[in-house]
């Protein structure tokens, strides 16, 4: 039932941070930070696709802003 969705979603959350803060010692910091960041693309992605959010253009040219933040950090 509900119980165990929540108790997965609750592990995966503990993996994520775990993750997350141990991407921290492997890599850059700023590297690691703007990969962090762009998540939300992710979120923003899942939204459009599994819930039918609209994506609007402000939406649009943020997601495009980040990727290029990213890509710049990278260079």
């Amino acid at each position: 039932g509900s119980l165990g969705w929540l108790l997965l979603l609750g592990l995966l959350f503990a993996i994520s941070t775990v993750a997350n803060f141990t991407s921290f010692t492997l890599v850059n910091l700023s590297y690691a930070t703007s990969v962090q960041y762009i998540s939300a693309l992710f979120a923003a992605a899942y939204g459009v696709v599994f819930i039918g959010e609209r994506s609007g253009s402000w939406r649009i040219i943020g997601a495009l802003t980040m990727i290029f933040g990213v890509v710049l950090i990278a260079l």
